[in-house]
């Protein structure tokens, strides 16, 4: 005899537990399986947080997605009791799930390169590289994201794909990159 599918219960919107503040601070043609990291506040309590989005497709794939998702869910929780993690990587606070999207609760700690490089106007360190203080900044910032994926390398995982999109930093005049998550790490 046959197992009926036990009914699934249905998850509130994270619309009710969350404002979204404004636009997108990192949209990605979501559509193709990629996140968007939303600034959001969350309603009881105020609190500022990012909120990144992977989309469900609603087919029978997303019973594998969210294994994908669980594993690195479990991943970054034990590479995030390593010493020193939470001084280069990005925490997660949580893990949510509604019914149109799977989703990672981490603080403010800034944008990610890719969206901060396309608005910096052209006096910001970023872009006078030439300057001996900026060059200072710039591998010292270089510095966190090496000793990041140190910490990933050294729990037996490999980094996905290392890009402007992973990596968030904060306009300041000291070091403030962290990676922002494993993106698809293995080990």
């Amino acid at each position: 005899m046959a197992k009926k599918k036990a009914p699934t219960r249905k998850r509130p919107p994270l619309e009710a537990r969350f404002e979204f503040v404004g636009d997108a601070i990192a949209p990605i043609d979501r559509s193709a399986l990629r996140s968007a990291i939303f600034e959001v506040e969350e309603r009881d309590t105020g609190a500022g947080y990012n909120l990144k989005l992977w989309r469900k497709t609603n087919t029978a794939v997303d019973d594998d997605l969210r294994q994908l998702w669980l594993h690195e869910m479990r991943q970054m929780q034990r590479l995030m009791s390593y010493g020193g993690a939470r001084e280069v990587i990005v925490d997660v606070i949580e893990f949510v799930e509604d019914e149109e999207n799977f989703g990672v609760l981490q603080p403010q700690l800034g944008q990610p390169l890719a969206q901060r490089l396309k608005r910096l106007p052209r006096q910001h360190w970023l872009k006078n590289l030439g300057a001996i203080r900026s060059r200072v900044l710039f591998w010292r910032n270089v510095g966190r994201l090496v000793k990041a994926l140190g910490i990933v390398h050294s729990q037996g995982l490999v980094h996905g794909s290392l890009s402007e999109d992973v990596v968030l930093t904060r306009d300041r005049k000291t070091p403030t990159s962290t990676l922002l998550d494993l993106n698809g790490a293995c080990g």
